[in-house]
């Protein structure tokens, strides 16, 4: 019997690391531009059409709350290091009236940006809906969770956003994380940034969840993430991006 060629045994390798398990426990499936896809649950729908990115959320809780013990919300993920910026455009069906599963928990809804170093320490940067009192309030919401415990917990009446669509941007220089928000990407509100002692190699990109009934459907469009350039004054800056055309 003939021996593989070395061509051959390298395509048998490939073939298994396409099929192997990713860093959160799921079979690893990356999408060119966004990073890895993560699945906890594995009931969500991830979908890719002219650089826009939807994840579609069954109608069942999907948090990024550690403190509770729920962190099955989709997320799509990609390795960065040092100081960065990222941006994206955040959209979608939101749905009004929608009605908590947790007990003692508002209706909540969110998608944006994640920033992340493990399960117990990560910033969430979102466009963010709650249910108050028969009210419905869309807000900026800048939230860190450190050593599993809510160090920063963000509060629906301070930064009320118009529209349907937000534009997020998340930057890290150093410690300090800092954050801004804009509806037309030429005016933009700065939120309170945020001293955060990570690694210096962490993970960045996209999330959505919700603790309602209701299914959740977010879009997300234009996302870059732009590292800056190593400490020896390299000039050159490379960046990742997912661009599309709006709709």
């Amino acid at each position: 019997m003939r021996s593989c060629p070395v061509s051959a045994i390298t395509f048998l390798i490939l073939i298994a690391l396409i099929g192997s398990i990713g860093a959160e426990g799921n079979k690893l499936q990356v999408l060119r531009g966004w990073g890895e896809v993560i699945d906890p649950d594995r009931d969500c729908h991830f979908s890719l059409t002219n650089g826009k990115l939807t994840i579609s959320i069954p109608g069942t809780v999907h948090g990024l709350a550690v403190e509770r013990g729920n962190m099955s919300a989709p997320r799509v993920l990609q390795e960065v290091s040092g100081d960065f910026v990222a941006q994206v455009e955040v959209s979608g069906a939101f749905a009004p009236g929608a009605t908590s599963l947790v007990s003692e928990r508002r209706a909540f809804q969110a998608a944006g940006l994640l920033l992340w170093q493990d399960s117990r320490n990560y910033v969430r940067l979102e466009r963010a809906q709650l249910g108050v009192e028969g009210q419905t309030m869309t807000y900026a919401s800048f939230e860190l969770r450190s050593n599993g415990q809510i160090a920063r917990f963000a509060n629906a009446s301070e930064h009320p956003l118009p529209g349907n669509v937000t534009l997020l941007k998340l930057e890290r220089h150093g410690h300090k994380v800092s954050a801004s928000v804009s509806s037309d990407g030429v005016q933009w509100t700065s939120l309170e940034p945020m001293v955060v002692h990570f690694s210096k190699t962490v993970r960045v990109g996209v999330a959505a969840g919700h603790n309602t009934s209701t299914p959740l459907t977010a879009e997300f469009e234009r996302f870059t993430l732009t590292p800056a350039a190593e400490a020896s004054g390299s000039e050159t800056n490379s960046t990742s991006s997912a661009r599309g055309s709006r709709h």
